[in-house]
């Protein structure tokens, strides 16, 4: 059915770019032919030819400010950022009150990574229509990622407010409560985004990460598990899962899910630091010793793995490679490692082995 639709939509398409340029074979300066023609190439995504009709418009009737707009998307939609902005920033001075134009160029500023001018952007758009969603949308995940989590967290209820079944929103607000440590209401964001999507698994990992938080460990693992129930392949719920599992001590399962994460995942130092450790805890120098020297390989300035790689090292006693492996970790991060340690260097040094 959706194959017949998009067959019906591109003859209609076809059709109207044909009247439109026989509209505009009889009158050459009809601006609004060529405007309508350039929207029609943009929903075919031709986009050059696009750009050539708005660009025809303009030169007709340079005043019209929905045309600077359209072509305006449509360099965005091209990725040329900095004519995009050009083109709504003329938009915006022949028509100050256009909300949408504003919104748009505030996402150009943004993909640019100026997201200082983005925010402007959008809270103009939002002052011109203040039921203007997405704008609160874009500017709340602006401020998430700026750490400004009660502005995140403000934008995304306001968003709520004016579209309640938004999962995206749910999401982002439930990730802004969780860094912000409102872990009840991170919950419940979480919650309801699981009953507005309940087959993506990264809700229940978020919400699994923040039940971990609190100590509710058996209400974790039963998120992480229906996690990797939705998505097999998902490195993620195993990795965490392994953390929790840790923290009962029940470490034959955290090795379990450990080397699960590394099987998906087989370039990611953290997962051998994690497995590593357990091994040491549970006295497997070596295998410990393996899973350290390949978080090494990974990652050469992982404090973490030279420093307990060396207690192995020290436990086996291979007091010089124990020694070695603690100089470099407390080279790379000198408040890792406790006093009782560097004393040990200190004496290991002094007695000149």
């Amino acid at each position: 059915m959706k194959n017949i639709k998009e067959s019906v939509d591109a003859v209609i398409e076809g059709a109207m770019i044909e009247i439109l340029a026989r509209t505009i074979q009889h009158n050459p300066d009809n601006a609004y032919a060529y405007d309508i023609r350039g929207l029609a190439y943009a929903q075919k995504c031709e986009l050059d030819k696009s750009i050539q009709d708005f660009s025809k418009a303009i030169h007709i009737n340079p005043d019209f400010a929905e045309t600077y707009f359209y072509r305006g998307l449509t360099y965005d939609k091209k990725g040329e950022l900095d004519r995009a902005i050009q083109d709504l920033s003329k938009a915006i001075q022949l028509k100050p009150d256009y909300a949408e134009a504003c919104f748009y160029r505030g996402l150009a500023y943004a993909r640019k990574g100026e997201l200082e001018k983005a925010i402007q952007d959008f809270s103009q758009a939002i002052q011109l229509k203040p039921d203007f969603a997405e704008a609160y949308f874009y500017r709340g995940f602006i401020y998430l990622i700026t750490g400004k989590l009660g502005e995140a967290i403000e934008d995304y209820s306001r968003v709520i407010q004016l579209k309640p079944d938004d999962f995206d929103t749910y999401y982002l607000r439930g990730t802004a409560c969780a860094r912000k440590g409102e872990l009840n209401q991170a919950i419940r964001d979480f919650s309801e985004a699981i009953q507005l999507k309940p087959d993506f698994a990264e809700t229940y990992c978020k919400r699994g990460d923040v039940y971990f938080t609190k100590g509710e460990l058996e209400l974790a693992i039963a998120d992480f598990s229906r996690a990797i129930q939705l998505d097999p392949g998902f490195t993620q719920p195993y990795y965490s899962r392994g953390d929790v599992y840790v923290q009962k001590g029940e470490l034959e399962l955290a090795i379990l899910d450990y080397s699960k994460a590394i099987q998906l995942k087989p370039d990611f130092a953290e997962t051998y630091c994690k497995r590593g450790s357990v091994y040491f805890t549970k006295g497997e120098l070596g295998q410990a010793i393996a899973d350290f020297s390949r978080a090494i390989q990974l990652d050469p300035d992982s404090a973490e793995a030279y420093y307990i790689r060396g207690l192995a090292y020290a436990r086996k006693g291979a007091d010089a490679q124990a020694v070695r492996d603690w100089q470099k970790a407390m080279e790379l991060e000198p408040e890792l490692l406790p006093e009782e340690i560097i004393r040990k260097i200190e004496r290991f040094q002094r007695s000149g082995e």
